[in-house]
Order: C-alpha cells, then structure tokens, then sequence
C-alpha cells in the first residue's frame, strides 16, 4: 500500500478524516489528500485528538479558507505545536509554503509518519505508519505520484464544503422554543380575524418571555457573577443583555399598549420606532461566539468560577440549560420577528375589506426587521473580517504606526506574485495583499532552514517586510488578452502568464505575472472588483456623476439616501457625496437624484480597527424614517407569474384519464377517489402536475379534481418560562420556509423501542453532553441515535464530523424526517437512507454519511465490517472544482446589487440567477450563478423566485 494511503488510514483512525472519505476510494489519487490538507483546519484537529489542547480551536477559524495567509497561519500553528508539545525536531518538519503550494507534498507524509511514531501518538493508541510490512514505490514513482500537484493546487481552489452562511438545524433551536415558547397551532375552523389575533398574541406572548429570560440572564448570572469575576470577563460574556434587556421591556410595554386596539397599526408602529434601538443587536451577535467561548475558557481555567455558574445555572432552571446555551437565545429572537409579521400580513390580506394602510403598515414593518436582520448579519460579518486584517497588519513587522491597513478596505484577494520594473527589467518576489483601495506588497521573512523559529510555542506563521503600497487610484490595468506567455527565464519556472499595470502619474510601470491562466484570471477577477468599489461605473453616467461620491466608513447606523435601508457592517459601508451629502449603497448610486451644493456637513467616520470592532451607538433613539417598501417605486419589478406550489392534494373524484391532458406528449395521472397526491407543477391554470403518493407515479391530471390536503397539525413538547406545555407554532413552521418542500409523504410503518434496541446505532435515552463526550475523541462518522433525555420520544442523531454535531430528527403527519425536502416512514429507514447518502443534500457543509455505529465502533471485531457508502466519483484534473451544486430554482433581481467581495455576487435589475443553495436563507442569503457562470451570495430579499 503506498504511503499515502497508509497516512489516510491513520489519519481515519485518528478520527480527523472519515471512514469513507474520497481519499480512501479506488480511485483516489495523492491530490485528494492533499487538498483536504491544504487548508490547515484538519491538522490542528488532529494534534488535539492525539493531545487535547495542544492546540486552541478558538483560535483557528474552522470554515475552510481561500487566503493562503491565514491557510499558511494555520500550518506555522501546527508546526509549532509539534515541535513544542510532541518533541519534533526541526528536520522532521515541512515548511509551511510546501503544503499550500504542494510542491513538496512527500515531505508533509513524512512529516505526518513522524508525528505518528512520537510518544503521545503511540500513546494515545494509534498505530504508526508506514507499517513493516509496507510496499514501497521505487523513488522515481514517488515523484511521478506527487510531480504535478503543485499544477492542480494552481488550477483548483480549495475546496468550498460549508456554506459561508449554512445553518444546520441542531437541538439548540430547541433552546429558544422551551425558554421563549410557542402557542398550539392554529385551528382551522378560526374565523380570519380570530387567526389574526391570534398571530398577535403570539407575538405578545412571546415577546413577554423573551423579557422574562433576559431578565433571569441579569438576576441570576450577571448579578451574582459579579463577585468572582472581572469587569472586563463580565463585558466579554454578557456583552451588552442589560441593554437588551432596557430596550425590550419599553418595546413589550408599547405592543402591549398597541395590543388593546383592534388596529395592527399600532403593532407596525412599535416596530419602526423600536427599530433603531435594537441595532444594538449587532454588536451582541458579532461577539455572542467570543462570550460563549470566554464561559468554556474561565470554568477550565478557574474551579472556582465553574463551581459558581453550575450554582447559578441550578437556580435559575434546575441545571436544564448551560450558560453558553442561554446566551444563544437573543441572536435567536432578533431573527424571527420578521417571520411573525410575515405571517400576520397573510392574514390581514385574507381579510376582507382590511384597511389599505394597515397593510402597507406592516409591510414597512416587516421590511424594517428584515433590514435589521440583514444589518446583524453583516454587522458579525464585517468584525471578522476586520480581525482578519489585524492579523495582517500585525505579521507585517515594519508597518508604519498611525495607520491602520484597513483604511484601504476590505481584503479580496492575497498571494504571491512576481513583480518586473518596466523601467529596468529588475525582477521582484512579492507577497501582495489586494484591498479595495490598494494592493500592499511585502517581502516574506524567510524562516531558516532548520525553522528554529518553531521552539516558540504558538507560533503565528510567517512575517513580512513592507515594501510598497501601490494605489489603485492612481493605477491603469493592462490585462494583455492576447499575449502569448512569455519564454526563456519565466517558462523555466512557470511565471509566464503577466498582466501590466501603469502609475497614471508617470511613475514607473510594472509587468506582473503569476504561474497559470487560472490564477491570472483570478487575480484580474478581483483587481477589477476592488476598482469598481473605489470608483463605481454608475460614477461615469447619468445622475451619478453629477455627485463626488466617496467610500465611506459611517461610524453611527446610517440609512442609504435613496431606499432607506440601513448601510451594511461597520466599515465602508457605503458611499458619501462631499458635495451634497448623500449616503447611499453602491447599488443605489444610479438612483440618486442629480447632486446639489448645499451640502450638510460630513458624517462622523471615526473607526477603531486596532481595538475590538463594534459599532458604537447609545441607546438614545435615533429620528425614525419611512423604511423602504419590499418594492421600491424607482425601481420597477417585473409583475409576479403564477406561483408553482409544492403540496399535498386530495381527489374529490377519481380521474382515469379522460379527458386527457391538453398537451400531446403530457402523461396522465390517474387516481380514485381521495387518494393523495403530492403535486410538482401547478403554474396551469387548469392542468397540474404531480405524484401519486401510493407508487410515485408522475403525470398531469385536471385542477378541478383536487383539493389541498389539511394534516393534523403536529405537535411537539416544550417548557416555557411558565412551565406550561406548549406546541409548534408559526415561529418554529416559518423556520423551514426557505427549504425545499418534501418530496414525498411515504406510507408509515411505526417502529417501537424494543425494535430499535437491535440496532448498534441506537442507544436510548442519553443526555446531549454525555453523547458529545461519547464521540468526540472518535473517528469522523462514528455516530448514535439516541432518544431525548428531556423529552422521552424525541430521538436524535449524534455524529462525529469535524466536531460533533446534534441533528434533531422532526415528525410530521406520521413521519420523521431531518430536512422537509425527504421524509421517511420511520427512523429505521432515516438512518439505513443516510448511511448510504450524504447529510451534504441536505445540509451543505455536513459532507459527510452516517458511517459507523457507535456500538460497532467500539467493537473492534465489527468495526471494518460496515459496508462502505456509495462514493462520488472524484473529479477530475479538467473539472476539479468547490463542492457541487444542482439547480433548486430561478430568481429575478428585482434591485441591482453590487458585490462587495469576491464571495458575492453582483446582480443588475431585472437579470436572472439561477439558485444554487438557501442554506442561508433565515440569514438573509442565498447562494446563486448567473448566466456567466459566476457564482457568489446575493440577498435573497433582492430577488423574486420565477417559473421557468
């Protein structure tokens, strides 16, 4: 076997890679390996499954990466880690440029073979490699195994697995339902004003007991903690609830007041004057993550502290929920205001005669909280690529003090280049940062040879000189489309694809080149990025230009001039007229009306980037303006085609196929009498298309036979503050919204606890925690179904992935499923489904099957007896790219975006976009690829799904 596939082997066994990862198929290749190495995350796993904290996890930002500095950073943590915890010499080591480039990929094997023979790791009871009976190629087949990985890591990005804005639904959702709560479902035979006051008092319930549960968090953490910890710990883990807290209970006090009219008006108007106040939530969700992280740091650091919250814990809810659950909660209410008033406007637009202003009313209101729900998300999102740019800043060592590197912007793009003056042909290596505003070019300080620099625990990868600073403003681009590579002195190595850059000011000109097309491509991709952020096209034409528009950090919330919504994260969030004072959103500069003189002055723009980034605001309320309508009457939408509904429909009659569908090649449903069937097309007006539950037989059948089928609503357990027993309800239903509906409804086989306890992968009931320290040191795929220790009949899927991972199983009408978009008749066949196919269908980034049973895991005699699950075929050198999408719909933009980093994507009026993934969609965004191929995230509020 060769060594490549024995280090698979043990990293397997290490519990870092899983039993069926595509490494470990027959037709894997070295590069396999290599890519899901290169970014750095799988190592530090690995030295803490061998020594649990060798290395901080906190510290190592788990969502894979395309920046080669912070992949490089990862590696010199590594490195570190093995020299300083496991005793490695200088010699055992590769070099951190080797990995990422993979142009030394052997030496990283041999790297990992040494790691496997230390001390800890023979310890820690994994068997090194390479074994003695090992096969070994002669040294002219290593290289031919590993000589062209270095052309595949140039052409490939590193592979994309999760979603930049997954969310995967796991227990913790659970949290929010028992402490907030929900009302039992409403009834059917409710009159539409009866349903409508019911949605009103949902929200008013519970609005009251997420008050209720800010308060326990001040009375029964914040207070008594005060004691034994720091001010500043105090700051880090409660961040600013006691805000929250003031600015609720005047919110719940004005819903109440709203509540005794019979006018939804009312309700509308607390949300827009409360909206403002709540753009605190930006700052509690950016550093929600540090705090939680903060409460794990203290207990394991100081018993005392531990001692203390687990007191607090018992008297605030008998031990149910950990103090890093609760803090979870706030995050989770802000977010859902926009899914009642969602669900309140149906209703009001089924009532008859209902006022024209009460409905627009509460479109403002729901397009305010969704405007704030996109505001949270980038607000979190911005602070962490501003403490990106800090690391940045800090690895160069000579940067000049009183500037700070994200003055230039945001950082897209960062690599190594080859710089050749046009003046003298003098040839410079340069790593080169590229922001919006500048591309900032440094000399690496080289580490030596026997990386000496190793001996210093947690080290922070490699170093830079400053060099240059090359402004975009003042740089014209060539990108030499039909230049033919150049030959001689560049073939030889590979640096022959340039392109040309020219200082507008007659300073000297530079030819730039990089190894491959692909990479040229990439590198122009985001030079033309960051030009059109500094100097918009919309600048060069129509009212736009008449304005002196400017990139603009806003240090106060601000609303865009043109549609009203908030300007987006904490640092050049948009766009400032110094001649008339207009702020606005890069994609609303066509919109603006043509510039005036009298300009107000500027507003304030201080930022802090050296110190933590928050947004800086008090709690005083700012003047309340009219937020955008969801259709903006400058920009006009396409009118909206008939709506193709995913549903379950009932026969009134049978239908034998007579008469027959209209069309000629349209294959006929049949059905009798109140059978089921689940329909896949129904934009006819007349005809509909879908299947027959029964046999899934598919064909078209006449609208008039049918009926929607109503379910018995489902309900579910959970305890609320007043420990009453509470059911789903809209908060929760409206949770699933953006995923696809299911697909089909299967006949139900019930299943008992007897007839599960034969399966190695069931385990009873068992406590979430006591599952995570089952199968946290264990191999990735290792998994258990266990039934809910706190509510008997709720089961759940435990699994091993890169950390370990709750996934709730639902039920709905008799069936259980985890993803609405596939339903099964019973666990038993759930769990035979996913050992065979990835989670990833259902939840991008979870890549990965239901591998191994715990109970055969831990059965040595059993644990090689699982049968493998069904591979994807590995993708080959031509088509290696990020994980594979398939089309789940089409969308129109109804307003232009512009893209603010390469992980957007632009979108203009009117165009179409096919959608890719809504992973992010209770986040406020989806995954997409236009027409160009690019693809990116968009807002899924910008655009409007159609029929194709």
């Amino acid at each position: 076997m060769e060594e490549w596939r024995q280090c698979v082997q043990w990293l397997i066994e290490c519990g870092v890679l899983a039993p069926t990862h595509r490494a470990t198929w027959p037709e894997a290749q070295v590069f396999d390996l290599a890519q899901t190495l290169r970014d750095g995350v799988l190592l530090c796993q690995l030295l803490n499954n061998l020594k649990p904290g060798s290395v901080d996890l906190r510290q190592i930002n788990l969502r894979p990466q395309m920046s080669q500095f912070l992949c490089q950073k990862k590696h010199h943590t590594f490195l570190g880690a093995c020299r300083t915890k496991f005793g490695m010499g200088p010699d055992d080591l590769f070099d951190a440029r080797v990995l990422f480039e993979v142009t030394d990929f052997l030496k990283v094997i041999k790297t990992l073979s040494k790691l496997s023979n230390t001390h800890l790791a023979i310890q820690a009871g994994k068997r090194p490699f390479p074994n003695a009976n090992a096969r070994y190629e002669e040294e002219d087949d290593d290289d031919d195994i590993y000589r062209n990985l270095e052309d595949l890591a140039n052409e490939c990005d590193l592979a994309d697995e999760d979603d930049l804005y997954d969310t995967v639904p796991v227990e913790d959702e659970d949290i929010y339902g028992d402490i907030v709560g929900v009302q039992q479902p409403i009834q059917k035979s409710l009159s539409v004003h009866e349903k409508k006051n019911y949605v009103v008092k949902e929200l008013l319930d519970t609005e009251k007991n997420y008050v209720e549960a800010l308060n326990m968090i001040v009375q029964y953490f914040i207070l008594p903690l005060r004691n034994i910890i720091s001010t500043d710990d105090e700051q880090i883990i409660f961040i600013n609830i006691q805000d929250l807290f003031n600015v609720h209970k005047g919110f719940l006090q004005d819903l109440e007041k709203a509540s005794r009219h019979q006018h939804t008006n009312n309700i509308s108007k607390c949300f827009l004057d409360w909206k403002d106040r709540m753009l605190i939530y930006g700052q509690y969700c950016s550093d929600m993550q540090y705090g939680q992280d903060h409460v794990d740091s203290l207990c394991q650091r100081k018993p005392e502290v531990r001692t203390k919250i687990e007191t607090c814990q018992m008297a605030c809810n008998q031990g149910k929920f950990r103090l890093r659950d609760l803090l979870s909660v706030p995050m989770q209410r802000v977010l859902k205001y926009h899914l009642l008033l969602r669900e309140l406007i149906k209703h009001i637009q089924k009532t008859p005669m209902a006022p024209k202003e009460e409905k627009e009313g509460l479109e403002q209101a729901l397009a305010a909280m969704q405007d704030l729900a996109q505001y949270v998300n980038e607000v979190k999102r911005d602070n962490e690529t501003v403490e990106t740019i800090r690391k940045v800043q800090e690895s160069i060592t000579d940067y000049p003090e009183g500037k700070d590197l994200s003055d230039y912007g945001r950082l897209l793009r960062d690599g190594e280049l080859r710089f050749k003056n046009q003046r003298d042909n003098n040839v410079q290596n340069r790593y080169c940062f590229l922001f919006d505003k500048a591309m900032v070019l440094c000399k690496p300080l080289r580490r030596s040879s026997r990386m000496s620099e190793y001996i210093i625990p947690n080290c922070q990868g490699d170093t830079y000189s400053l060099k240059d600073v090359l402004e975009l403003s003042d740089q014209t681009i060539d990108e030499c489309r039909n230049a033919v590579p150049e030959k001689g002195f560049f073939a030889r190595d590979r640096w022959n694809h340039y392109w040309e850059m020219s200082d507008k000011r007659g300073a000297c000109g530079w030819t730039v080149y990089v190894k491959t097309s692909e990479l040229k491509r990439k590198w122009l991709e985001a030079v033309s990025m960051a030009l059109d952020n500094l100097c918009p096209r919309q600048l060069t034409q129509g009212k736009g230009a008449t304005h002196q528009l400017e990139m603009y950090t806003f240090k106060e919330p601000t609303r865009c001039s043109v549609c009203s919504k908030l300007l987006r994260g904490i640092f050049y969030q948009g766009y400032f007229c110094s001649v008339c004072g207009k702020m606005c959103h890069k994609e609303c500069i066509g919109y603006l009306e043509a510039c005036k003189t009298d300009a107000p002055p500027p507003p304030p723009r201080d930022f802090d980037a050296q110190s933590p980034a928050k947004v800086r605001m008090t709690l005083t309320p700012a003047p309340v303006l009219p937020p955008r309508n969801p259709v903006s009457p400058r920009i006009p939408t396409a009118p909206s085609p008939l709506e193709n509904r995913h549903m379950i429909v009932q026969a009134d009659r049978a239908y034998h196929g007579i008469p027959p569908p209209p069309i000629g090649d349209r294959k006929p449903l049949t059905f009798n009498d109140g059978e089921r069937i689940e329909t896949t097309n129904t934009t006819d007006r007349e005809w509909w298309e879908g299947r027959r539950l029964r046999d899934l037989e598919r064909g078209w059948f006449p609208k008039d036979c049918v009926s929607e089928h109503q379910p018995r609503q489902v309900r579910r357990s959970s305890t609320g503050l007043t420990s009453k027993r509470q059911s789903i309800g809209y908060e929760d239903a409206f949770l699933g919204e953006q995923n696809e509906r299911r697909k089909s409804a299967p006949h139900v086989q019930r299943v008992t606890v007897a007839d599960l306890n034969k399966y190695t992968w069931y385990t009873g009931q068992m406590e979430r925690a006591e599952a995570e320290k089952m199968l946290d040191s264990l191999s990735m795929g290792v998994y258990l179904v266990r039934e809910s220790a706190r509510k008997p009949g709720q089961w759940a899927i435990s699994l091993k992935h890169k950390m370990v991972k709750h996934i709730k199983v639902n039920e709905h009408n008799g069936c259980v499923f985890i993803a609405e978009a596939k339903m099964f008749p019973n666990i038993v066949e759930l769990v035979e489904y996913y050992q065979k196919n990835s989670l990833g269908s259902s939840f991008p980034g979870l890549d990965i099957t239901l591998a191994t049973p715990y109970k055969e895991y831990k059965n040595p005699q059993n644990r090689n007896s699982m049968p493998p699950a069904n591979p994807v075929p590995t993708l080959s050198r031509s088509n290696r790219r990020s994980r594979q999408y398939h089309p789940i719909g089409t969308a129109m933009a109804k307003y232009q975006f512009a893209a603010r980093d390469m992980r957007e994507l632009s979108l203009q009026e009117g165009e179409k976009v096919t959608i890719l993934s809504k992973a992010g969609g209770d986040q406020g965004w989806w995954k997409g690829q236009r027409a160009d191929g690019k693809m990116g995230y968009f807002p899924s509020t910008y655009v409007e799904e159609v029929d194709e």
